[in-house]
């Protein structure tokens, strides 16, 4: 097998692993109750999320690029029989970037921070004008 579909194959099971990892944080996170702690716990969540989209998208560029490269030289070589003019990928390519897109969003909401202080408003009363 290609080293360069191995080495995708590593970044993308690490980005699982460590997309497990912020799940786990991100749970600790909304079990503690000290405000301090729990920031640190869903920054520590964002950060690994945020390295889960960079393994994404160094696989969503390495995949197709090596993939190019080896239809080319395949078909510069004297035994391919077949002479491809356009290739395509198929759904799951598309899923790789919108799963891409969702992790950016997921680390952007670990990482901004939550105001626990209610606002206080007063309540409505209509106002009587004689």
């Amino acid at each position: 097998m290609e080293s360069w579909l191995e080495i995708c194959r590593g970044l993308i099971l690490l980005a699982v692993l460590l997309s497990l990892g912020a799940f786990l944080c991100g749970l600790v996170g909304l079990c503690i109750h000290s405000h301090c702690s729990k920031r640190a716990w869903f920054i520590l969540a964002g950060a690994l999320m945020s390295l889960v989209a960079l393994l994404d998208l160094l696989t969503l560029i390495l995949y197709p690029a090596m993939f190019n490269s080896d239809i080319v030289h395949l078909q510069t070589d004297s035994h391919w029989m077949y002479t491809l003019k356009t290739w395509n990928f198929d759904w799951t390519y598309g899923f790789g970037w919108g799963a891409f897109i969702f992790t950016v969003g997921a680390s952007l909401f670990f990482i901004l921070p939550l105001d626990d202080k209610k606002t206080i408003s007063k309540p409505f009363r209509a106002i009587n004008h004689r």
